[in-house]
């Protein structure tokens, strides 16, 4: 691809038309590649989201910065976060700058030169984040969290580090593959269904915006691509599970309360969400009522993960204990005199 040729993406998570217009000649293939298997037809009418990816060209990005526009708190080292009204923008000292405009449903990045050789980074911080910040306007959630289903069940996985050789099993296990980086969820009535996004297995932890996870390079698999047979579109979100840091000798499981699960997910909360007035983090509250939520503490031995998962689905669900009430005996007795009354 020409260095002045556009590259024009089309793809519709559970529907959503989204375009994408990448001018950065390496980055548009890969985003071509990548995005053939979620292509959708060309959208005649307004977009969920449109997406422009440019070389970074200083006057054209300063035209689109604001002097005005205040620090936002961000917890990611190289990271810096700037709102003003409807826009936010977001600097990486990696790849360059991203624009996401709430009011009109778009974003803008401006990529470094030289940036574009690192394309798991840009697929998941140039592209993924800033579409997820606008398509949960929506009411469609995406994260960068792992997810997988078997005979009906689906699981959620939220872990700070690279899970590649964990999915690997979890096919090997006849489970199959609905997100092996990204994941996008909808609520509907009292359940969550989890829908396929474009993303690469990590054999190593790669950061994202607002991904909790430590900074390092990967080498990085498709393994939906590589193994067709044992990925899915779609699933129903039976079950979440929250991986705590590090490895253990032993595997260790523990079903959450919604009480607790609700905290652990919040804590865990794989993506900063950001919106110009919208509370963040309702999915996690939904998640923690209507899903079984587990803290998982993994072993040194990927094959694990599809045990536990056999293991949970193989137990009924925590019943809450009975609420025991105490009525004082002139409470009991005022009550009874009432009954009295209307016989």
């Amino acid at each position: 691809m020409a260095a002045n040729t556009a590259a024009v993406l089309h793809i519709a998570p559970d529907g959503l038309p989204c375009q994408i217009t990448c001018t950065v000649g390496r980055l548009g293939e890969h985003l071509t590649d990548v995005f053939e298997r979620f292509s959708a037809p060309a959208h005649g009418g307004r977009f969920a989201a449109t997406g422009l990816i440019r070389p970074y060209v200083e006057p054209e990005v300063m035209r689109h910065m604001s002097p005005s526009a205040r620090s936002v708190p961000c917890e990611d080292c190289g990271l810096e976060l700037y709102h003003e009204q409807e826009r936010f923008w977001l600097v990486d000292e990696h790849w360059g700058i991203a624009e996401i405009n709430f009011l009109r449903s778009q974003w803008r990045a401006w990529i470094l030169p030289g940036a574009d050789a690192d394309f798991p980074r840009l697929l998941d911080s140039a592209v993924l984040w800033p579409m997820a910040q606008i398509l949960r306007c929506r009411g469609l959630h995406m994260l960068p969290a792992l997810s997988a289903t078997r005979d009906g069940w689906g699981v959620l996985i939220l872990s700070s580090f690279a899970l590649g050789a964990e999915l690997s099993c979890l096919a090997d296990a006849d489970y199959r593959i609905v997100g092996q980086r990204w994941t996008a969820m909808r609520v509907s009535d009292q359940s969550v269904d989890m829908f396929a996004m474009p993303g690469w297995a990590q054999l190593a932890v790669r950061p994202a915006p607002g991904v909790r996870s430590i900074v390092a390079q990967s080498d990085c698999v498709d393994l939906t691509g590589l193994r067709p047979d044992r990925s899915a579109a779609t699933a129903p979100c039976s079950a979440v599970i929250i991986c705590q840091p590090g490895r253990r000798s032993e595997r260790h499981v523990a079903e959450l309360t919604v009480a607790a699960a609700h905290e652990e997910l919040r804590r865990a909360w794989p993506i900063m969400e950001i919106h110009p007035m919208r509370r963040p983090l309702q999915l996690a509250g939904h998640l923690a009522r209507h899903c079984r939520c587990f803290q998982v503490q993994l072993s040194r031995r990927p094959e694990d993960l599809a045990y536990i998962l056999d293991e949970i689905q193989a137990t009924t669900p925590q019943q809450p204990p009975p609420i025991a009430a105490w009525i004082s005996p002139e409470v009991r007795a005022a009550s009874g005199s009432a009954q009295e009354t209307r016989r």
